[in-house]
Order: C-alpha cells, then sequence, then structure tokens
C-alpha cells in the first residue's frame, strides 16, 4: 500500500475519502474551461494538505458542511 508524505494517510484510502466527499471526480459537466481547471487546482490543494498530514479528513468534512450550508 502506497502512503504518501510522512504523515500522510494510505493512497487508496484518500481516494476514497477524496470520492465520498465529492472532489475526487472531474466536474464534466461545468461549460467554462476556467471552473473546470480551477476546480482541479483546488482538487489538487487539498490532496496535497491531506497527504502532506497539514489537514485531516475530520476538518475538511467540517469545511465541505459549512461550505454547502452558506
Amino acid at each position: 500500500m502506497k502512503v504518501l508524505g510522512n504523515e500522510g494517510m494510505p493512497c487508496d484510502e484518500l481516494d476514497s475519502f477524496l470520492d465520498d466527499v465529492g472532489l475526487l471526480t472531474d466536474p464534466v459537466d461545468a461549460d467554462d474551461q476556467a471552473v473546470r481547471e480551477n476546480y482541479m487546482l483546488i482538487h489538487r490543494a487539498i490532496k496535497l494538505l491531506l497527504v502532506s498530514g497539514n489537514l485531516d479528513r475530520e476538518k475538511l468534512a467540517q469545511a465541505i458542511e459549512l461550505a454547502e450550508n452558506l
């Protein structure tokens, strides 16, 4: 099982979590190329924070829940 970063989580666990919170898939329905590029940039940044151990799954899940309720 491949693990990214010193404090990171296993890749398959990370991908499963990102899929659960809706951040694993590309927004194929987005019409604007800039929207798709921004989405993928944010996805990569979140993934890097998670695998580096600088962001945990619980905090990310809470942030997503808060954002959905705005």
